[in-house]
């Protein structure tokens, strides 16, 4: 005999204020294109308006652009994953994030690969200190904390389906 248990969960439901992490995305682009020297950076303002329409209907897509030595990933505001939480199971909303890797090109020269080493630390640490994100390493992430930048939080609880 195959039936279904119920179980209580939580579900985290967040709704960010999209226009400041439209703006700090900007930022973030801008930065590279202007400051890095980095090629391939140029065409990163049409990258711009891509992210920005993710983050404007909050879609769970990503988008991947690539210059010299880079590859850096927006993931948006992808499905919750479950936590454990003061011993419930609670599914947290995940927050979105730049994933900037350094991409292993061997045409590039040793001094190229320390510069655009550099000009990435530089500007992460700017993205944390003005815009107030998150930074985590391995690899280089810059994470948009839901406690900065939602406009609401709420958690509902829920019935989690089981089979017995």
């Amino acid at each position: 005999m195959c039936g279904m248990g119920a179980r209580t969960v939580e579900l985290e439901v967040v709704q960010y204020r999209t226009d400041e992490i439209i703006h700090a995305s900007g930022r973030f682009i801008h930065n590279f294109v202007t400051y890095s020297g980095i090629e391939g950076t140029g065409m990163w303002g049409d990258v711009f308006m891509t992210i920005a329409d993710i983050i404007q209907n909050q879609s769970d897509l990503q988008c991947t652009w690539r210059a010299q030595g880079l590859e850096i990933t927006f993931t948006g505001f992808q499905p919750p994953i479950p936590t454990i939480r003061d011993e419930r199971v609670v599914f947290s909303a995940r927050e979105p994030r730049f994933i900037v890797e350094k991409t292993h090109n061997s045409d590039l020269l040793p001094s190229k690969r320390t510069h655009i080493s550099r000009v990435t630390s530089a500007i992460a640490r700017e993205m944390q200190d003005v815009y107030r994100l998150r930074g985590e390493d391995n690899p280089s992430t810059l994470i948009f904390p839901k406690q900065e930048y939602a406009k609401s939080i709420e958690v509902f609880n829920a019935a989690m389906l089981l089979p017995i």
